[in-house]
């Protein structure tokens, strides 16, 4: 997997496996940790076109930060 926003190559060694291998089982891994996702590979798998609308509906001006920038990115 390619590394995210700048870590080295050890971290989240066992946490990138963990979300593999629970995606892999079609489950889904919790993001009260931290998380090692592409944008494209976490929207697919945490429903990008459902969270795109209702955040649209619920948050036109943009004014809080994306699910993706706040458990991936760290932001």
């Amino acid at each position: 997997m390619p590394l995210v926003h700048g870590e080295k190559p050890e971290d989240g060694v066992k946490n990138r496996r963990i979300g593999k291998m629970v995606t892999d089982l079609d489950g889904r891994k919790s993001l009260y940790s931290t998380a090692f996702y592409s944008r494209d590979e976490f929207w697919e798998i945490y429903g990008g076109n459902e969270y795109t609308l209702m955040k649209e509906k619920y948050d036109p001006d943009s004014r809080l930060l994306g699910l993706y920038e706040k458990v991936v990115e760290e932001q």
